[in-house]
């Protein structure tokens, strides 16, 4: 089961609820939210686990630069939720952009607000930030598709009830 907070739903333009519903999904449910702002979430969720942060497996900064590598997990339900959104996205609610573009064209300003603008980059771990500023990149890319973008890892399955250990804070 996911908890999606909706009571602001409704008051942006389509490509925006989208976009906030994305990034949402991708990011601030299951890893930012948690990690930075944990007391969010103390009524609805009755034991919150840690953050399920990016798996990084490259980072390095320096002269103007900054290589990521890394990959995103999420649990069953987000990825579920991601997949049924990109479908959506390229079907029923395709008239947020022509017919035969991207439907990341529409959403691209809204991310853009999104990732810069509800938690700030500086109160960041640098992998966190990081991590935050290749994704800005990705929606900055018009090279980049909503597939692209989207592109999840299936975490690991509960097991007889018993949700798989989560990587610890990040440094």
């Amino acid at each position: 089961m996911c908890w999606l907070d909706c009571e602001h739903a409704g008051r942006n333009a389509l490509a925006g609820e989208a976009a906030i519903l994305l990034w949402y999904l991708l990011a601030m449910g299951g890893w930012l939210v948690p990690t930075y702002k944990p007391l969010t979430y103390w009524r609805t969720v009755r034991t919150p686990g840690p953050a399920w942060p990016p798996a990084l497996t490259h980072l390095r900064t320096g002269q103007g630069r900054l290589e990521v590598s890394g990959n995103l997990q999420v649990g069953a339900g987000r990825h579920a939720a991601i997949a049924t959104l990109t479908r959506r996205l390229h079907g029923d609610l395709g008239a947020l952009v022509a017919a035969g573009d991207d439907p990341l064209i529409a959403l691209r300003p809204w991310l853009v607000l999104r990732i810069l603008g509800v938690l700030p980059l500086t109160a960041m771990a640098q992998a966190d930030r990081a991590f935050c500023l290749a994704l800005l990149a990705q929606v900055l890319c018009e090279r980049i598709l909503l597939e692209d973008l989207a592109r999840v890892e299936p975490g690991p399955v509960a097991v007889n009830g018993r949700q798989p250990a989560r990587p610890e804070g990040r440094s």
